[in-house]
């Protein structure tokens, strides 16, 4: 885990993350609770191959996400 934390790549759990949602740069979802890599609120952008419920969910599951800004990361 030391080393995809030098590549900023950090993980999050699906279940912890709210309803999917869309803006200009893409599909979302934002991180529900404060976990050890992220804080509530933060966002991470889906990848296109995201495997999501209903339209409205991202599926339950260990997932890895990329820092891009404050606050925000891209699944990978």
């Amino acid at each position: 885990m030391i080393f995809l934390s030098l590549l900023n790549v950090y993980a999050f759990v699906g279940e912890n993350t709210g309803l999917v949602q869309e803006n200009n740069k893409g599909k979302f979802v934002l991180i529900a609770e404060d976990t050890y890599n992220f804080n509530a609120g933060d966002t991470i952008y889906l990848s296109k191959n995201a495997l999501l419920v209903d339209g409205e969910y991202l599926h339950g599951g260990d997932y890895y996400a990329k820092v891009i800004g404050d606050g925000a990361a891209k699944m990978k």
